[in-house]
C-alpha cells in the first residue's frame, strides 16, 4: 500500500530547529526560559493571564483538579459532570481524584455537552442529595462547546468550570478564545495535536494562587518557592532550608526546554495551520456532500469557529460503520472511532454499563468514526478519499 492518509501530521519548520538549537547550546534542558516564554504566549493566545507547562493534556486536567481539590475543599465521592461522548481521560483522572463523574448526553450536532441535558442532570443530582463541585465540558474535535449557557448554569450552582481545550487551539466561540471561560483549562500538545511539542499539555488560568498551586503539583508538590534552578540565584537561608520541602503529593509532570522551543516556533505558524485545516474541511464538506443520504458530516455553529484537529462522520443507522471504516483503511486512509466513552471496557468497570442512559452519544459511539483533516493533505487526498467512499457505496 503506497498511499497513507494519517489522522495526524507533524511538520516541524526551520524557526523550530532554531529555537531548539538554542536550548542544546545552553545545556540547560530543565525548565527554564523557553517553557516560560512558553507558556506567556500560550496563555495570552487564549485569554489568559497564567500557563503552566505539563508533559501531557491529560496530566493537566489531573492538576487542575487536584488543584481545586485543594484550594475549594472537595471532599471524596464529589461530583463532577462529563460529556457522555469524549476521550477517555476525562473520566480518569476524575477517578483517580476519587471524585465521581456523572455523564451529561450531547447534542446531536456538535457532539459537544448538551446544555439542555446538563440543567436535567444537575437537577437530578440535587434531587439525590448528592454535591456537585465541577463542570468539564470539553471542545471536541476542535469545535467549541456552548460555553454561555453551560457557565451560567454553573455559576448558578457555583460549580468551577474546567474547559478541556486539548483538541480546539485557536478556535472562538462568539468571538473569545477557548480557554478564556472557565476557571481554568487543560490544553494538548500531543504528537497528532494542532500545536505539538511531541509530549506535552498546557494549564490557563486567570487566578495567581491555582497556577502557582499547579506549578507546585507537577513538581511533585515542592514548595513554590523553589521550583526550577534560577530559584538558585536567590541563596538566601530560606531558600536553602525549603528547597527539599513538599507541602503536597504531586507528580513528576514536567515539560523540557526542548520541548517548549518546538511549541514556541510552532506557535508562530498557528493561523497558517489553522487555514490549511479549515480549507482542508471545507473541501470535505464539499465534496463529501454527494454521501449526504449515508454520511452526516459536521456542522459548525455560526456563533464558533473550527480548529479541525480531525474531521468527525456519523454513518446514518443503515450503514454498517465497521464495514465502512475498514474499507477506507484497506485503501490508506486512517481512520478513528469518534471518541466512544461509556462503551469501553474499562469504564464499564469502573462505573457500570450506563450507555442506555444517554441515547445520543450511544448512536455516535456506534455509528461516527473520524478522518484526518490537517495541513499535511491536500486536494487530491481530498478526491481520493471522495473515491474511496464512492467505491463502498455503489
Amino acid at each position: 500500500m503506497k498511499r497513507r492518509i494519517g489522522v495526524g501530521y507533524v511538520s516541524m519548520g526551520e524557526e523550530e530547529k532554531r529555537l531548539v538549537n538554542r536550548v542544546l547550546s545552553t545545556n540547560r534542558l530543565s525548565y527554564g526560559p523557553m517553557c516560560q516564554k512558553f507558556e506567556e504566549n500560550w496563555a495570552r493566545l487564549h485569554g489568559r493571564t497564567h500557563g503552566v507547562t505539563c508533559n501531557s493534556g491529560t496530566s493537566a486536567l489531573e492538576v487542575i483538579l487536584h488543584a481545586f481539590r485543594i484550594e475549594r475543599r472537595w471532599r471524596d465521592g464529589d461530583v463532577v459532570f462529563i460529556p457522555a461522548l469524549t476521550f477517555i481521560a476525562n473520566i480518569s483522572t476524575v477517578l483517580r481524584q476519587n471524585l465521581v463523574p456523572h455523564f451529561v448526553d450531547i447534542d446531536p450536532s456538535t457532539y459537544t455537552m448538551d446544555p439542555q441535558k446538563l440543567d436535567g442532570e444537575i437537577s437530578r443530582v440535587k434531587k439525590e442529595g448528592r454535591n456537585a463541585v465541577a463542570v468539564i465540558p470539553v471542545h471536541l474535535a476542535g469545535l467549541p462547546a456552548d460555553m454561555e449557557p453551560i457557565t451560567q448554569r454553573a455559576r448558578k450552582e457555583k460549580l468551577a468550570v474546567i474547559e478541556d481545550s486539548c483538541e480546539a487551539v485557536g478556535a472562538l466561540y462568539r468571538g473569545r478564545p477557548v480557554g478564556s471561560f472557565g476557571d481554568a483549562a487543560s490544553f494538548s500538545t500531543y504528537s497528532a495535536h494542532i500545536i505539538t511539542t511531541g509530549m506535552g499539555g498546557i494549564i490557563t488560568t486567570k487566578k495567581k494562587t491555582t497556577a502557582v498551586l499547579c506549578r507546585s503539583l507537577i513538581n511533585h508538590g515542592r514548595d513554590p518557592v523553589y521550583i526550577d534552578i534560577d530559584d538558585d540565584t536567590r541563596s538566601s537561608p530560606d531558600i536553602v532550608d525549603r528547597r527539599f520541602r513538599f507541602r503536597h503529593l504531586g507528580y513528576s509532570y514536567r515539560l523540557t526546554e526542548l520541548e517548549a522551543a518546538i511549541g514556541l516556533g510552532q506557535l508562530k505558524r498557528l493561523q497558517q495551520v489553522l487555514t490549511q485545516r479549515r480549507r482542508i474541511a471545507n473541501l470535505f464538506t464539499k465534496n463529501l456532500h454527494v454521501f449526504k443520504h449515508n454520511l452526516k458530516l459536521p456542522t459548525v455553529p455560526e456563533d464558533r469557529t473550527h480548529s479541525w484537529m480531525i474531521y468527525p462522520i456519523v454513518a446514518n443507522n443503515d450503514i454498517n460503520r465497521d464495514n465502512l471504516i475498514h474499507h477506507l483503511e484497506r485503501h490508506g486512509i486512517e481512520t478513528r472511532p469518534l471518541m466512544p466513552l461509556l462503551n469501553q471496557p474499562a469504564v464499564i468497570e469502573a462505573v457500570g454499563n450506563q450507555e442506555d442512559q444517554y441515547p445520543v452519544a450511544k448512536r455516535i459511539a456506534r455509528q461516527g468514526f473520524y478522518i484526518g483533516c490537517h495541513q499535511g493533505m491536500t486536494k487530491t487526498d481530498v478526491e481520493y478519499i471522495k473515491n474511496v467512499l464512492k467505491k463502498f457505496f455503489l
